[in-house]
């Protein structure tokens, strides 16, 4: 089903593809602080480096009342990470993983051909 993958160049090419495309899977580094959120669902980047991890970015949620823009993932890890397996970092935050090794791709799928 899926025929390719489209690179994102940057937070903004993340957030547009986001909000006009769909999920986003991001390759990034993975520091000892973001294996566990805060109870609200926050990640917080900071500790040691301990790898790299992929993760898919689903949402932008503009303006969040305490933390500003924010980047909304689930984990693969299951329901026990976050809030029921989601959890969201500050675009901020986001940009300096993707500026430093990350990456982030969109896959596209493959076109169904109809008979006239």
């Amino acid at each position: 089903m899926i025929t390719g993958y489209r690179w994102a160049f940057g937070i903004n090419d993340v957030i547009d593809t986001l909000i006009v495309k769909g999920p986003v899977v991001l390759g990034i580094n993975w520091h000892e602080d973001m294996y566990e959120t805060q109870p609200d669902g926050l990640v917080t980047v900071g500790g040691r480096l301990v790898g790299g991890h992929a993760i898919l970015a689903h949402g932008f949620w503009p303006g969040h009342p305490q933390h500003g823009d924010v980047i909304v993932w689930t984990n693969s890890w299951g329901p026990s990470y976050g809030r029921n397996g989601t959890g969201y970092i500050r675009v901020a935050d986001l940009d300096r993983l993707l500026q430093n090794n990350g990456e982030a791709c969109v896959a596209t799928d493959a076109r169904v051909k109809t008979s006239p």
